[in-house]
């Protein structure tokens, strides 16, 4: 795998957490950090990287399908909430195939913290990825859950 194809990595790795803001129900508006490293085999590592962004999600618990909607090639599932913690396991599909488990807390005053570590391939490439995520609320927006699948 050649250097140039590094930025494309990094950039589709910080889109994980990109995401529009829909209509429905009443949910938190927040302000997202998130903070990632990559390993590629044969490559040295990437990262840390941090990007912002703003996240529409659940009043009520974090919903991670929220900072993946725009690859449309990822999906939620097992997911658990206990507590004040969030664990579910993940699988993307596309260039950039991964799989791996996350976990968010809600912390006081409506916060979250959280992560993700997951493996993959990219262009024939072993690949490992650890995103740290930190949200705060800003404020309310409205939210749409994802359909239940069938």
């Amino acid at each position: 795998m050649s250097t140039r194809s590094l930025p494309v990595l990094v950039a589709c790795a910080l889109a994980l957490a990109a995401t529009p803001v829909l209509s429905g129900e009443p949910g938190n508006m927040m302000k997202m950090t998130t903070t990632t490293r990559m390993n590629l085999a044969g490559m040295p590592a990437i990262g840390p990287l941090s990007h912002s962004m703003d996240v529409c999600t659940s009043a009520k618990e974090p919903d991670p399908t929220q900072m993946m909607k725009h690859r449309g090639d990822c999906q939620v599932s097992d997911y658990k909430h206990a507590g004040d913690t969030i664990t579910y396991h993940m699988t993307c599909g596309g260039q950039m195939q991964m799989s791996g488990d996350g976990e968010f807390t809600m912390l006081p005053g409506g916060g979250i913290r959280g992560s993700i570590h997951a493996t993959g391939q990219t262009a024939g490439q072993a690949m490992t990825m650890d995103m740290a995520f930190d949200g705060q609320r800003i404020g309310e927006c409205d939210y749409t859950p994802p359909a239940p699948e069938g």
